[in-house]
């Protein structure tokens, strides 16, 4: 699930950095227990939560999706 995070495509690649502070995310793990457990993407610099998927194939898969939209001409 993604919130609020936008995307920088340069020639190294792609960067998804938060919608308030505009830095790069870096990933995490977070839960209140081990059922809970999550992979996130979040702010290095604000600490918001900028995205959270149960694995990291549904994190690639999304994270790609998205930045794929992006790159598409309107």
């Amino acid at each position: 699930m993604l919130y609020d995070l936008t995307v920088i495509k340069s020639k190294g690649g792609t960067t998804f950095v938060c919608g308030f502070c505009n830095v790069p995310g870096v990933p995490a793990l977070g839960a209140t227990d081990k059922a809970e457990l999550r992979h996130l993407l979040i702010c290095s610099k604000c600490s918001r939560t900028m995205g959270e998927w149960l694995t990291l194939e549904d994190r690639e898969k999304e994270l790609g999706d998205f930045a794929a939209k992006l790159a598409r001409p309107a």
